[in-house]
């Protein structure tokens, strides 16, 4: 990635484009039905998202209020899912095991964020000096992991590497990483608080 990581007023901005544009499915297995939404029943969620892995839940995230796209969390083969259909539908899965993992979406002028994290993350932050930009983790009830889910113009995480994206507790301590080959061997430098448990 390249570009520097600039503050940005609003994590919402453009949201239009990103609707109109739509968002490619990434893991879903049929399209979404035109069940009742205003059911929270997870079988009847799952429908509606098009999801046959099981049963999904519902998901408001904040940073996304107002945007029009709907979220649900689903789990395929133990590993949270977060689905959306903002008409586009996808549903990046988060397997990795790692304190931080996220997916891009980029949509003409914009880049969709989301992501899953160790249920003790507070905050994810996309650089790696301390002022870099980050964004506090969502909870969902009944699940241990947290989530993010936010828009952002296209090229502002450019210059970010993916060892870069961190997993940070309340106190802003690095719990641990998003993981590439960065010379560390295998799968980078393990030196957050979750990822020396790893080892």
């Amino acid at each position: 990635m390249k570009r520097a990581v600039v503050v940005v007023a609003g994590f919402v901005t453009g949201i239009g484009v990103l609707v109109a544009a739509g968002l490619l499915s990434v893991s879903m297995t049929r399209g979404p039905s035109a069940t009742d939404r205003s059911s929270d029943d997870p079988q009847k969620v799952a429908e509606e998202f098009g999801w046959v892995d099981s049963g999904a839940q519902r998901w408001s995230p904040q940073s996304m209020a107002g945007s029009g796209i709907r979220f649900a969390i689903g789990t395929q083969r133990g590993a949270p899912c977060i689905l959306f259909i903002g008409p586009g539908t996808g549903a990046p899965c988060f397997g990795s095991g790692w304190a931080v993992e996220v997916a891009f979406r980029s949509v003409q002028d914009q880049t969709f964020v989301l992501g899953s994290t160790i249920p003790e993350a507070a905050f994810v932050r996309f650089g790696k000096s301390r002022d870099a930009f980050r964004v506090p983790v969502e909870r969902v009830p009944g699940r241990a992991e947290g989530f993010i889910a936010f828009v952002l113009p296209d090229g502002a995480l450019d210059r970010v590497k993916t060892n870069d994206i961190v997993a940070l507790d309340r106190r802003g301590r690095l719990l641990g990483r998003q993981h590439a080959n960065d010379g560390h061997g295998g799968f980078g430098a393990m030196d957050g608080i979750y990822d020396r448990r790893l080892k």
